[in-house]
Order: C-alpha cells, then sequence, then structure tokens
C-alpha cells in the first residue's frame, strides 16, 4: 500500500483538492490492490507521436484547452497552447 499511497500523492499534489486512497473506503481499496498485476518491460526502442486532439470536435478541443489552463503546471498550460496553435479551425 505504501507504493500506491507514494504514487497517488506524487500525482496528486499539484490538485487544488489533492485525492488520497484514503478517501475511498477500504473494502473497496483493498479489492483494487487485488487487481494490481505488476510487470516489468525492456524497452529496446521508442517512437514518438504528437496527439494533441488534432481528432477531436471544435468543442472537444476547448475542453481540452480550458481543462489544461486550469492546471497550475506549466507544461499543461504548454500543451494548452500546443492544442490551440495545432487546431485548423481556429478557435
Amino acid at each position: 500500500m505504501k507504493m500506491i499511497n507514494n504514487l497517488t500523492n506524487q500525482h496528486e499534489a499539484k490538485q487544488e483538492v489533492p485525492w488520497a486512497v484514503a478517501d475511498t473506503p477500504a473494502v473497496f481499496t483493498k479489492k483494487m490492490v487485488q487487481a494490481i498485476v505488476g510487470l516489468e518491460i525492456e524497452v529496446s526502442s521508442m517512437l514518438g507521436k504528437w496527439k494533441v486532439s488534432q481528432n477531436q470536435s471544435k468543442n472537444n478541443k476547448l475542453g481540452v484547452i480550458a481543462g489544461l489552463f486550469q492546471e497550475t503546471d506549466s507544461d499543461a498550460h504548454t500543451m494548452a497552447d500546443f492544442v490551440k496553435a495545432l487546431t485548423v479551425d481556429p478557435l
């Protein structure tokens, strides 16, 4: 459980109201933890591809942009700018 708590705390730290594993009923958490399967994969190569909502509707893009700008992380703001800039139909 320590690893799950640490991972959750790390990813929730920048949220206005961070969620914690303890916020979930213990019975549910126990059931979910039992379903976790750990594995190790050796990565021999990587190929990147930009996915910046280019296949989404204008309304979805607006939602993505608004959601990213609500984040406190500057990387989220940078991604919002990418989505906005790469939109064929100007927002």
